[in-house]
Parts: structure tokens; sequence; C-alpha cells
């Protein structure tokens, strides 16, 4: 099984763009067409399964989760979250590293994996992270360096 570890701020929407009302927060308006449609066009294209690493798991169900992306246009569902651990003075990138490797260990049966993520430092699990600068978000660069690492 081949895993896409999902951020959301920073990868599916911009860091520029503005939502008018809280109540928008972690709602499909939150999120952009464009870039989901990349996320889809991933996932067609290498049978990933996405796997929520983003904050937004805290916020929402699995199910809403799935819900917020399908309404973006987004078909292919949410497999899973990670859990959310404890935080500790290493910083919220480590914590989320962490996190991921803890869902990673148990499941034996993920062949292969990448971090869709615009944080920049994942620490030992940097060499899987595809980075997204969270003015663009999830670019066409993206998707070549992140289906050649799913693939490769």
């Amino acid at each position: 099984m081949r895993v896409i570890f999902l951020d959301f701020d920073g990868v599916l929407n911009r860091e520029t763009d503005a939502i008018d009302e809280e109540s928008e927060l972690w709602t499909a308006a939150w999120l952009e067409s464009d870039l989901v449609e990349r996320l889809a066009r991933l996932v067609a294209s290498t049978g990933a399964k996405v796997v929520v690493s983003s904050s937004w798991r805290q916020r929402r169900s699995l199910a809403e989760l799935a819900d917020i992306l399908a309404e973006r246009g987004y078909p292919g569902g949410v497999h899973d979250v990670t859990a959310r651990l404890p935080r500790s003075e290493e910083g919220e990138q480590h914590v989320r590293a962490t996190e991921i490797a803890a869902w990673l260990t148990a499941h034996p049966e993920v062949a292969n994996w990448i971090i869709l993520d615009d944080e920049r430092d994942l620490g030992p699990l940097a060499h899987r992270h595809v980075w997204t600068d969270p003015s663009v978000g999830l670019s066409e660069q993206n998707l070549v360096e992140a289906r050649a690492l799913l693939l490769g």
C-alpha cells in the first residue's frame, strides 16, 4: 500500500487566501478546488491512500474530512488520520513526524509513503517529505516529486 500523509493548510490552500468569516474555518470553503484537483490526480496516478496528518483532524471526524474534500472535487475518500500525540519542546513539526512514524509502525503493510506538508523541518522523515510553498500550495512540481517518491 502507498500512503500520502496530508496536511491541508499550505497544501490545499494558499496562505495568501482570506476567509471572510470565522465560521468558514475548517470547511470546504477554506480549500481551493485547483489544489484539491492536483491531489486527486496524484492519487489516481499512484494508487495511494490519503491519511490526514493535518491539524484539521483534531476538529473534524474522518467522515467530515472526506466530505470536505469531496465538496471540492476530490473523489478518493480518506483512508485514516494520524493519532494526536502530546506536544513537546521539539516543536509542532517534530510532533507531526512522531505521529506519522507511529502510524507507520502500526501499519507494516505500507510499502511506500510521502508527506505533503508546508512545514520545513520534519526531522527524521525529511527524506519522504514533499515540501509545499504555503503561498503556492500543491504545485505541479510537487506532483512530479511526489510521484517519483511514491512510485520509485
